[in-house]
Formats: C-alpha cells, sequence, structure tokens
C-alpha cells in the first residue's frame, strides 16, 4: 500500500471504528474454535488482532506482513511471533496450521489464485481461513488504488475461485449498515472533478462518530453470528481445507 497511507493506518488501527469492528467480527468467528489453535494473521499490519484473539484465550497466534515497519511495531508491542513475509510465499511447511486469518490481503495479490494455493499448503487438513474481501467492482475509487488493490470482487466469481481449493462452510457480506452511504460517496467521487476524489478514505473523525460507526457495526456483528446479510461493502467467508483422501 502507499506508505503514508500505511503509516497513518498503523497511527490509528488501534481506536479507528472500522478497524475496531472488524477485529470484533473475526472474534465472533473463531469464538468456537479450540483454545490450543495454532493461528496465523496474514497481513497482520502492527498486530492489533493478534493481541485481540491473545486476549480470548488464543495463546498460540503468530503474524506475518510484507511490511518491515510494520513488524518492527509488532515487537515494539511485545509480540514475538511475528515476521516480514510475503502472503503468497509463506515461509512455513506444509499443514503448520490450524486457522488462517486474511482480512482484505487477497485483493492484494497479483495471482489470487497463486496466493490461496500457498494458503492452503500451509493449513492443515480440516482447518479454516477466514477471509475478508472487498467487494463490487463498481465500488472501485482512489482508496482501491492508494491500497494498491488489484481487484474488488463479485460474489460468484469469488466463490468460484474458492471452491478450486477449499470447501464453503459460510460467505456472507459484511459492513451492509454503511453500503448505500460509501456507495453514493463513491459515485459522487467519480463525478467531482479536483482532488477531492484523489485519496483514501480512511478519514479522522470526530471521537463520539468514531464511537457510533463502531458500535453500529457491532450491532451488525451480533446479527452475523445469526444470519448472513444480503449486501455490503465487503465479504467474509470461512473455508475449511478439503481433507486428504484416504
Amino acid at each position: 500500500m502507499d506508505k503514508v497511507f500505511e503509516s497513518r493506518y498503523h497511527l490509528i488501527e488501534k481506536n479507528y471504528w472500522w478497524c475496531k469492528a472488524r477485529r470484533d467480527i473475526i472474534s465472533k468467528l473463531v469464538r468456537h474454535q479450540p483454545r490450543s489453535a495454532r493461528i496465523l494473521d496474514i497481513g497482520c499490519a502492527s498486530g492489533m488482532l493478534i493481541k485481540k484473539l491473545r486476549s480470548d484465550g488464543f495463546k498460540n497466534v503468530s503474524g506475518v506482513d510484507i511490511s518491515a515497519n510494520a513488524i518492527q511495531q509488532c515487537k515494539q508491542r511485545g509480540l514475538k511471533h511475528c515476521a516480514v513475509m510475503n502472503a503468497s510465499e509463506l515461509a512455513f511447511d506444509d499443514e503448520t496450521f490450524d486457522i488462517l486469518v486474511a482480512s482484505d490481503i487477497l485483493e492484494h495479490t497479483k495471482d489470487d489464485s497463486k496466493t490461496l494455493k500457498e494458503w492452503g499448503r500451509v493449513l492443515k487438513p480440516g482447518g479454516f481461513l477466514i477471509l475478508f474481501v472487498p467487494m463490487f467492482p463498481e465500488m472501485w475509487s482512489m482508496h482501491d488504488e492508494v491500497n494498491h488493490h488489484y481487484r474488488r470482487y463479485t460474489k460468484k466469481g469469488l466463490l468460484s475461485l474458492l471452491r478450486r481449493e477449499f470447501v464453503i462452510e459460510r460467505s456472507s457480506y459484511w459492513n451492509t449498515c454503511l453500503f448505500f452511504p460509501v456507495g453514493a460517496m463513491r459515485v459522487l467521487q467519480r463525478a467531482v472533478p479536483f482532488n477531492f476524489k484523489k485519496r483514501d478514505q480512511l478519514y479522522p473523525v470526530p471521537s463520539f462518530v468514531n464511537q457510533l460507526l463502531f458500535r453500529l457495526l457491532q450491532v451488525e456483528n451480533l446479527v452475523l453470528t445469526k444470519i448472513n446479510l444480503p449486501i455490503g461493502i465487503s465479504t467474509f467467508t470461512i473455508l475449511q481445507k478439503k481433507l486428504s483422501a484416504k
């Protein structure tokens, strides 16, 4: 991603509403997994999800990120099992992990099919991949370009891609409550001919707005523990690695 954006992201990710809400839904998605599970956070940034999962009782959580600055910040937070690594070329043995978390990472990889094969390689048979990706090519914006995304996905195309390597256990949209406001904003940005549209959308907001947005998504996350949602800015998919043939 853009270096200026990365620096700003690391500064605010601890308390920023979107980052907190994403950690909250991931925590809910793994809540029934054994606390002894070996988990890898792919694209761990400065380690806030690792800290969250450890506070939930998962003790065997590691992280990798392509950014040396991100891993340095992990180390400064006392997170020892983190390393600089390309998500598409993981330096781990086959069948190492019980759970992989890849939240908004796949769209950063040039060859997503190859990357999924690599993730399947390090995952134990029967293990799980929790995958978040941005949806709807129509919502492409400068935010995607600043983040060095290769693509946004369609639901049909994504599921077809994932079925090559994994069994799909569950798939739902996420960030439904902000889908229409964000969609309208991106349409407006494409229509505006000046620099307003030439920036990312990691906007600083007043603390009360930040808390309000987090609470809004927190309620949505609770709903997602019961049902799937029909639309959203992103989607999450819970995938299981196929058991080895006997």
